[in-house]
């Protein structure tokens, strides 16, 4: 017998939080059980085919959907389903312990194409949300109101998980995969539905007031993960006033979340993996000294870290987790001696040659989250942030002539 179960999901769909359910989900069905299990998870975006399909659908034995209006529109996972038809189709009778063999989860709300079941609501009790958001917007507000539920819905599924494994599906036979035929997309593509006439820009001098369905509506925001270190031994390190304006501006923007570790050792880099929502921006303020990075130990000593390491560490959570930062801010002197080690670990890097003014850094921190907030262009917003730092004092002007961001040439963020 192959793997416990098949996570089949869109290639568009969030690949960051596909990869945590994924992940979850083995946890729970190892606990019920009892032993270790496998799972299969198909990465969205590769564009398996055919041949993804054989090899990840041939003996699993549960199919794991995540139904969304993306997934519908996929054809591997067309091919996925098409193999557990054939499957269940070599097993007169069983149409109606299918359900069990495989699972359709409501990753966003959908209605299925004609033919095809509907995933199952589960509306009773706690899981309301399920029903009417689906999986991902719970597991998006995990820290909300009700975060058991997601973890319920996880139990649930976990269970039924391992009484499919328990049924015994056959196998795929050789040459199956050549045969099969995606059970969806169906038919011509729909024509797109004209675009409606865009409303007349406001003034470019008047900014536009946030429109919504009422007040209790956030708009986009972007999420600031801000490690601040000094430790015992180096110059001291008024992080916390950075963090200060940090704050104020997103207090003033409305259009910033701002999660801080102060004291930050080298294992609060883990939080770029971990927080949920992930984070847009990594901002490093710490020291830097001969080509690595300062950190605090559990006792506030030094913990000088190869920024090379650092690096790594940013580009292993892209490569394993597809989790991409859009911008990563380093804070610290001569920076710009490391920042070609970071191109590929956020999609703008910002950093400074020389040394940099404790006091210099902090204005720059709070100038540049208020600019980013108009329209989530960093490249931009660290220069007009740059300039406004070195006004405030001549002592800063080396703020503007150090400024250093990569990659050189603007890049469209895509924020608002």
């Amino acid at each position: 017998m192959g793997a416990a179960f098949l996570t089949s999901a869109a290639a568009v769909d969030a690949s960051v939080y596909i990869g945590q359910f994924h992940r979850d989900l083995r946890d729970e069905v190892a606990a019920v059980a009892g032993v270790p299990v496998t799972g299969v998870l198909r990465r969205p975006g590769t564009g398996a085919g055919r041949a993804g399909t054989a090899l990840s659908a041939a003996d699993a034995a549960v199919l794991v959907a995540l139904c969304s209006p993306a997934y519908y529109r996929d054809a591997d996972c067309g091919l996925d389903w098409a193999a557990f038809e054939r499957r269940l189709g070599r097993r007169p009778g069983w149409s109606r312990r299918a359900r069990k063999a495989r699972l359709q989860v409501l990753w966003v709300p959908v209605d299925p194409p004609p033919g095809l079941p509907r995933a199952p609501a589960r509306e009773a009790g706690p899981f309301s949300r399920y029903a009417e958001a689906g999986l991902l917007e719970m597991m998006r507000q995990d820290r909300g109101t009700d975060p058991l539920a997601y973890r319920e819905i996880l139990r649930n599924l976990a269970r039924d998980v391992w009484e499919g494994h328990e049924q015994g599906l056959p196998a795929l036979l050789p040459g199956d995969g050549e045969t099969l035929t995606p059970s969806f997309p169906r038919g011509p593509k729909p024509k797109p539905e004209p675009e409606p006439e865009p409303e007349p820009e406001p003034e470019p001098t008047v900014r536009a007031p946030e429109q919504g369905p009422g007040p209790d509506v956030p708009p986009s925001r972007l999420h600031v993960l801000y490690l601040g270190a000094s430790p015992a031994g180096h110059q001291v390190l008024r992080a916390d006033r950075g963090l200060r304006e940090v704050q104020q501006a997103a207090k003033e923007g409305g259009r910033l979340r701002v999660t801080p570790y102060p004291a930050a050792r080298a294992t609060d880099l883990r939080h770029v993996l971990t927080e949920r929502p992930p984070p847009d921006i990594l901002h490093l303020a710490c020291h830097g000294v001969d080509g690595r990075l300062v950190f605090e130990d559990p006792f506030g000593e030094e913990h000088r870290l190869d920024a090379g390491q650092v690096a790594d560490t940013l580009a292993l959570y892209r490569t394993e987790y597809g989790v991409r930062l859009r911008a990563l801010v380093l804070a610290s002197c001569d920076s710009a001696d490391v920042v070609r080690l970071f191109e590929n670990s956020a999609e703008t890097v910002v950093a400074h040659t020389g040394p940099l003014d404790d006091m210099c850094a902090n204005v720059f921190a709070g100038e540049f989250y208020r600019v980013v907030q108009l329209d989530g262009n960093v490249r931009a917003a660290a220069r007009v942030a740059a300039q406004h730092t070195a006004n405030t004092d001549d002592s800063c002007a080396m703020v503007r002539t150090g400024l250093v961001v990569l990659p050189d040439r603007p890049r469209p963020m895509g924020l608002w």
